[in-house]
Parts: structure tokens; C-alpha cells; sequence
């Protein structure tokens, strides 16, 4: 089993949550030196002073397999680290502020609060 931090459309409630939903969520948590920011449809984190609201889900290993592949399909690279409650997990990242598209920054690092308030 894998933890897996997760802080956009995985988390409960949201859009892609159907593909981690039968595994076991653990609890929410958060991520420090962070900022979060929305390519409309979906966030992306990137190393800077912030928090980033998310959950920790044990999946199993393939499912983890096929969240990486399609995470790393569109530019995330996988990241190993400890959550703010000290919990080891995956979670995924951009190594770089994408050029091609508007970027808005998520305040307060919270993807379903603030995807709420754009809806």
C-alpha cells in the first residue's frame, strides 16, 4: 500500500475521486512550502511560502501506478515527503511555473473550498 497525499480533483467530492474512492482514506492534512495555483480545471502546487490543504488515501500499488502514470502524463513529478501531522506520502508537483496558460493563485492552498466558490 501506498499513502498518497492528495490536494485537487482526488479529493472527496470532486471529479476524480471515483478512482481512489474504494481504497482507505486516512485523514486530511497538509503540505508546507507550497503555493497552489489553478489551470482552470485542475491545480498544480509548486515549491513557495504557503500550505496546501489535502488527504492522505492508502492505496494500493497499482492504483498508485496508474495515478502516476497519468499524473506524469501531463507534467507532475512524483515527490516523496511528510505531511505537516508527519506522515510520509506521494504526492505529485511542477517543477516549473507553466508559461502557456493563465495561472491564478489559489489563496490559502484549499482546491475544493475555493473550486466551490468558482462553480
Amino acid at each position: 500500500m501506498v499513502k498518497l497525499f492528495v490536494y485537487g480533483s482526488l479529493r472527496q467530492g470532486l471529479y476524480d475521486n471515483f478512482l481512489i474512492d474504494s481504497e482507505n482514506f486516512l485523514k486530511e492534512d497538509e503540505l508546507n512550502n507550497y503555493k497552489m495555483y489553478s489551470l482552470t480545471h485542475y491545480p498544480f502546487i509548486i515549491a513557495g511560502s504557503g500550505t496546501v490543504k489535502g488527504e492522505i488515501h492508502e492505496v494500493s500499488v497499482s492504483n498508485a501506478n496508474y495515478i502516476r502514470s497519468m499524473e506524469e502524463g501531463v507534467g507532475y513529478k512524483m515527490v516523496i515527503g511528510q505531511t505537516v501531522s508527519g506522515v510520509e506520502v506521494v504526492y505529485y508537483v511542477f517543477e516549473r511555473m507553466p508559461t502557456h496558460r493563465r495561472l491564478e493563485l489559489v489563496i490559502g492552498g484549499d482546491w475544493k473550498k475555493w473550486s466551490n466558490k468558482q462553480a
